[in-house]
């Protein structure tokens, strides 16, 4: 089994490609802007997510409060630029999903 390809095809059906606007008075433009990329899984099937963080070694697993599942993230734009996106370029998705993957990718760059 080759492991990329397994995370790409998992996070092509779990994965979210965010990019966040908050209004801020520290940022030149009055707005933070922050892409990430996660995935989200139940506790008791948390394994998976520990495998991202080996695989890219960076980011973290928390809780999300939201549905009560955890959450594996990665919101460094250095980790997304070096990890992440070579990853995705090496074992793309499939998915429409990708379309969000090449918008975090400009705007992490």
């Amino acid at each position: 089994m080759n492991l990329g390809y397994y995370l790409s095809g998992y996070a092509d059906g779990e994965g979210c490609f965010c990019i966040s606007f908050n209004k801020s008075k520290r940022h030149r433009f009055g707005w933070d802007i922050r892409p990430s990329f996660s995935v989200s899984q139940n506790r008791d099937r948390a394994e998976i997510l520990h495998e991202f963080r080996r695989y890219f070694s960076c980011g973290t697993i928390r809780p999300d409060r939201s549905d009560k599942t955890l959450k594996y993230e990665v919101r460094s734009i250095r980790d997304l630029v070096e990890r992440v996106t070579p990853h995705f370029k090496e074992f793309p998705l499939i998915s429409s999903k990708r379309k969000d993957f090449e918008s975090l990718q400009k705007s992490a760059n």
